[in-house]
C-alpha cells in the first residue's frame, strides 16, 4: 500500500511525485509506484535469484547494488546519461 510513502511525502511537505523511493522488495516498489514516486530498486550483495528482474517488473526504473553508488546512479538516471 502506498500509505507510508504518501505520509512521508506529506510530512516533508512535498508531492509524492517529487520523491525518490529506494526499495529492495517488489511489494515495496509497487507501493512507491502506486504513491506516484519514482522508484529505484536496491539489490544488496546477498540477494535471491531473480530479484533484479522482479524489482524492474514491479516498476523500478533501475536497480543498483551498492548504496555508495546511490547518488551517482540516481543523478545519471535523471540526467539521461
Amino acid at each position: 500500500a502506498p500509505d507510508v510513502y504518501l505520509a512521508a511525502a506529506q510530512g516533508l511537505g512535498v508531492a509524492a511525485e517529487a520523491c525518490l523511493v529506494v526499495e529492495d522488495s517488489p511489494n515495496g516498489v509497487q507501493a512507491g509506484v502506486a504513491a506516484g514516486a519514482t522508484v529505484l530498486g536496491f539489490m544488496p550483495a546477498a540477494h535471491r535469484k531473480g530479484l533484479c528482474e522482479s524489482l524492474l517488473e514491479a516498476g523500478a526504473i533501475g536497480v543498483f547494488r551498492d548504496m555508495n553508488h546511490l547518488s551517482r546512479f540516481a543523478i545519471s538516471l535523471f540526467k539521461g546519461d
